[in-house]
């Protein structure tokens, strides 16, 4: 997706707290149906890798 720069956010700590305050990601995938997408809440450790990690559930429930 293009950002234009005055919108774009790079500086890692900031990325970090909105993924803390928000909690929630969204998972899109394309199948045989089309387009799904599932609200995923996720904790983030932000000492684990270069940028982070998140670590997040699935439902096995959930047909995605």
């Amino acid at each position: 997706m293009y950002t234009p720069a005055y919108f774009r956010e790079e500086h890692l700590p900031v990325l970090h707290e909105a993924i803390r305050q928000t909690r929630l990601c969204s998972l899109v995938t394309l199948g045989g149906n089309g387009l799904e997408a599932s609200h995923i809440p996720v904790l983030l450790d932000a000492e684990e890798a270069p940028n982070g990690t998140l670590y997040g559930h699935l439902s096995r429930a959930n047909p995605q």
